[in-house]
């Protein structure tokens, strides 16, 4: 009886994310759009004191979002004949990390449906200016841009995807663009507990008993989460680091 109750609560459960999905998309054309099962993945291990995720898609014209937990299945109404993205960050408190994702129609596995990676989180987020900018994304091979990043540097996020827009839109992007950027070591100050890195392919932050923690920096802002706080740190234009520690 236990199990059988516990299956009509999941039930229920997916029906209503469900319904959410289609509330998002209600004002799309009848007929314009499919339903697409995404399967939202396990927390990073750096990612595991995450409150959820929060999943969003868009075509550039109209999207969506919604939270869900990891491991729940949730059903989008996506382009029938168009491109998409579909990103999911991880919530702490009202902080969100850099996006896993997926691209649709080209991400899509066998059975039609899509399971957000980091190295597609990549690749949306280039997606997503490539959308801004009037492009239309799918003219690219952004799933092989995810893959080469995740391939080619430590950590992809050290090099913003909005900074090599204008050579992919250009013709000019090559492969060896992925490079790390140089990094500068810093001590950052005033940690009270561990710290979460914003970027799936991150370590967590462990500071000392003297509070301190030793971090590279790059001119991109990065951030950790925990204990209610928030870091952000860059390496500001005099070549120092930077950085601020807010709740």
């Amino acid at each position: 009886m236990r199990g059988r109750a516990a299956g009509r609560i999941a039930g229920m459960r997916m029906r209503f994310m469900a319904g959410v999905a289609l509330v998002l998309a209600s004002c799309a054309a009848p007929g314009s759009r499919m339903w697409v099962e995404v399967d939202l993945p396990p927390f990073p291990v750096a990612w595991v004191g995450a409150g959820g995720w929060e999943l969003s898609w868009t075509d550039g014209v109209e999207g969506g979002t919604v939270r869900a937990g990891p491991g729940e299945r949730v059903a989008l109404a996506l382009p029938r004949d168009g491109f998409a993205t579909v990103t999911c960050a991880a919530l702490f408190g009202d902080r969100k990390t850099l996006p896993l994702g997926a691209l649709w129609p080209s991400g899509r596995r066998a059975d039609g449906g899509l399971s957000p990676d980091a190295p597609g989180g990549y690749a949306a987020a280039l997606a997503l200016v490539l959308l801004r900018a009037g492009f239309d994304p799918a003219g690219f091979d952004l799933e092989r841009f995810g893959s080469e990043a995740a391939a080619r540097m430590a950590d992809p996020w050290d090099l913003p995807p909005a900074s090599l827009a204008p050579a992919v839109v250009q013709g000019r992007f090559r492969a060896d663009h992925l490079r790390a950027p140089r990094t500068t070591p810093a001590v950052v100050a005033g940690l009270d507990g561990p710290l979460a890195p914003d970027s799936p392919w991150g370590a967590i932050l462990a500071p000392g008993p003297d509070g301190t923690a030793a971090v590279d920096l790059g001119a991109a802002p990065r951030s950790w989460f925990g204990s209610g706080r928030t870091l952000t740190a860059s390496i500001d234009a005099t070549g120092r680091p930077a950085w601020t520690l807010a709740p």
